[in-house]
């Protein structure tokens, strides 16, 4: 995935000493109502979502009122492409949860590229243009590890931000930086897991459709046709009675051979074998 497909912008505030109005900023302006709501938009921090822009502030100045301009650094990560954002889920909630989540790795690959405790941080989503960014304010106060002292830096360094390098020849080239590395394999990372939960839901309902059908469809096995009984015996009953009324009824004129018993014994014998052969015939004609 080309790295020129995203931006990372430092956002230079005015020379005028004062508190600064970044998270206000974040949260209110330019709302596209039908897409992002009437209400402000909600930030984000390594650990919390949908902060308010007051909690952002206190977020970033450990606890005190809104920051001061000069102790702040802001920055602008765009997706040059909307399909990248649009391929990160299925709709605006899944992908504003999967840019959060791209976000925090990046931001904690600063931490660990700096070599500060932690970075205190608070960002907003915009989608209100047509390239979906964030907004992310940083407090230029952090815990050094080494030292455990509280260090303060102007701006993130040139080894994980983008920047200009000057190379041997006096030529200056376009450096993307760590930070735009860990965007750019992030951002494909989630859209790839959101591709393969397509296809696995694709495959899942493509079963259950096909399972719905062989229920409804069932076709008997002939192994299975032949021990079900015989559905129609054409003439069998009409015969046995025949066979029946035969050999009960009494012969005129003569005395009957054989004893009452005996003679209805033979009837229902006759019976069964001709009921037999008619259902072996019904069933080897099919």
């Amino acid at each position: 995935m080309s790295k020129a497909r995203f931006v990372l912008n430092r956002i230079r505030g005015s020379k005028v000493e004062g508190t600064s109005e970044a998270t206000r900023y974040i949260a209110r302006s330019d709302l596209d109502r039908e897409r992002e709501g009437k209400d402000l938009r909600k930030l984000f921090s390594d650990d919390r979502d949908e902060l308010s822009h007051y909690e952002a502030d206190r977020w970033l100045t450990a606890g005190g009122a809104r920051p001061e301009k000069r102790d702040i650094i802001h920055y602008v990560l765009s997706l040059q492409e909307p399909n990248d954002f649009e391929r990160l889920g299925a709709n605006d909630k899944d992908r504003k949860s999967s840019l959060r989540e791209t976000v925090r790795r990046v931001m904690r690959t600063a931490e660990k590229e700096m070599r500060v405790e932690r970075l205190h941080w608070a960002a907003g989503i915009h989608l209100n243009t047509d390239n979906p960014h964030v907004h992310i304010v940083i407090s230029r106060c952090a815990l050094d590890r080494d030292t455990e002292k509280l260090r303060r830096f102007g701006k993130l360094p040139h080894r994980i931000a983008p920047h200009n390098e000057r190379q041997p020849d006096g030529t200056k080239s376009f450096v993307h930086g760590a930070l735009l590395d860990v965007f750019a394999g992030q951002i494909e990372t989630r859209q790839l897991e959101h591709a393969r939960q397509i296809e696995a839901e694709k495959e899942r309902t493509k079963d259950a459709h096909a399972a719905h059908e062989r229920t409804q469809t069932h076709e008997r096995t002939p192994d299975e046709d032949a021990l079900q009984p015989p559905r129609h015996l054409p003439g069998a009953a009409v015969i046995a009675r025949g066979e029946v009324e035969r050999l009960t009824a009494p012969v005129t004129g003569q005395r009957s051979q054989e004893p009452l018993e005996e003679r209805e014994q033979m009837a229902e014998m006759a019976t069964l074998q001709r009921g037999k052969e008619v259902y072996q015939t019904h069933v080897l004609s099919r």
